[in-house]
């Protein structure tokens, strides 16, 4: 309901089923984040509301049925009649705590201070590319992209075939 002490939150499972001309939407219960951390996706309760939502009209729309530890229950109140009962097992809930969190805990670990490997190089390249002059150079060889005795580069990634090319010319010491 959006207010400060909600506990649940229910999100849509994509993509809606089609089945016989009737649209359908899962949703699924999720326990709320109680940190600052947003660990809500592992956060799953197991309970699946299944409803038609078929037409434009939301007073046309139903529950078709409710998923929870296995069992399918045709109705909401089939669903309600074996929640009180006995016998109904009920799954603790998927709480928030340290466990969900990617902060440091414990003791640092061995390489934990040396930077990850990355798609972003903190530093300058080892290379360089001008795209508007077709010209590529990587550490002893450079040259143009545009045409080439034996192949013509003209696509933004013909660098990468230049390094190759010179690679089979001269071997992994010229470069």
């Amino acid at each position: 309901m959006g207010a400060e002490n909600d506990t649940l939150s229910i999100w849509g499972i994509d993509p809606l089923w089609h089945e016989n001309g009737t649209v359908i939407l899962w949703n699924e219960f999720w326990n709320t984040a109680s940190e600052f951390y947003d660990s809500s996706t592992l956060l799953p309760l197991g309970l699946y509301v299944k409803t038609n939502i078929t037409g434009r009209d939301p007073a046309g729309w139903s529950v078709m049925g409710w998923y929870y530890n296995g069992i399918f229950y045709e109705s909401t109140e089939a669903f309600r009649e074996a929640f009180f009962s006995s016998s109904f097992e009920k799954l603790g809930p998927n709480a928030d705590g340290d466990w969900a969190h990617t902060d440091q805990q414990g003791e640092i670990m061995q390489y934990d201070e040396i930077s990850p490997p990355m798609l972003v190089l903190p530093g300058k390249p080892r290379y360089g590319i001008d795209t508007e002059e077709k010209y590529v150079e990587w550490s002893k060889s450079s040259g143009g992209t545009e045409h080439c005795s034996e192949i013509e580069l003209t696509t933004p990634c013909s660098g990468l075939f230049f390094l190759h090319l010179l690679q089979q010319r001269h071997g992994n010491e010229a470069l």
